[in-house]
């Protein structure tokens, strides 16, 4: 997923910029296309970019591969069945129903 934003973020880094030019051009800028200010925004785009994308993983993202590289957690998909309120500590309780079942007799053999 990360890639598919990496380059909508690309494809948006040389359109701005290419925007703007015409932009520049209807308000009668002399030198509206700009070679030199085409690649510069480019490359400050692309920077932002890459840094936002490289925080957000930093942030999010790396320590869930992690954990499932060093088998420390486990991602499972289950359906939530009820959700009960215990008003003894103010908390919700929530019944589920697993994928795989596991027996007493599993963890012996």
């Amino acid at each position: 997923m990360y890639y598919k934003v990496y380059n909508i973020f690309m494809i948006m880094s040389f359109v701005i910029p290419f925007v703007g030019s015409w932009y520049r051009a209807f308000d009668g800028a002399p030198n509206a296309f700009s070679v030199t200010h085409f690649y510069v925004t480019t490359a400050i785009l692309l920077g932002i970019s890459t840094a936002a994308i490289y925080t957000s993983y930093r942030y999010f993202l790396r320590k869930v591969q992690a954990d499932i590289k060093y088998k420390t957690k486990t991602i499972e998909v289950c359906r939530i069945v009820r959700k009960q309120y215990m008003p003894q500590n103010n908390t919700y309780h929530i019944s589920n129903i697993h994928v795989v079942k596991m027996r007493l007799r599993d963890f012996y053999t």
